[in-house]
């Protein structure tokens, strides 16, 4: 049995020359405690280049255990899709999922959404 969830939102991030890493709010976190496999769609509207997007996971709401569970770099405006197996991946899902925005030094945009496919082994 599978569910899909807006993981993000349509949602438009810009800056200037900062290094600052970018996260997802620990309000925004998803739960997926209930699921083992996940299928990840990232849909950019409008971006610099240079621009990319992790999907990170961790076993508890604990900063130091995130992982990548797998990363975007799109070329441009479009959908990317990443399959997350329990039985195959190096990181697989596991209960907390949140995005990291990776951004060029110098100016900087992007809008984009996420939206996670889960599923039950």
């Amino acid at each position: 049995m599978g569910t899909s969830v807006i993981m993000q939102d349509w949602i438009t991030l810009k800056g200037a020359a900062s290094t600052d890493e970018i996260f997802q709010p620990s309000t925004d976190w998803m739960d997926a405690e209930l699921y083992s496999e996940v299928t990840v769609l990232l849909e950019v509207k409008d971006m610099t280049s240079g621009m990319g997007i992790e999907i990170q996971t961790s076993p508890a709401l604990d900063e130091r255990l995130f992982q990548v569970m797998t990363s975007f770099a799109p070329s441009g405006s479009g959908i990317s899709q990443s399959i997350v197996r329990f039985s195959t991946a190096s990181v697989p899902l596991a209960r907390y999922v949140r995005w990291r925005l990776r951004h060029p030094v110098g100016a900087w945009r992007i809008t984009f959404r996420i939206v996670l496919l889960l599923k039950t082994e």
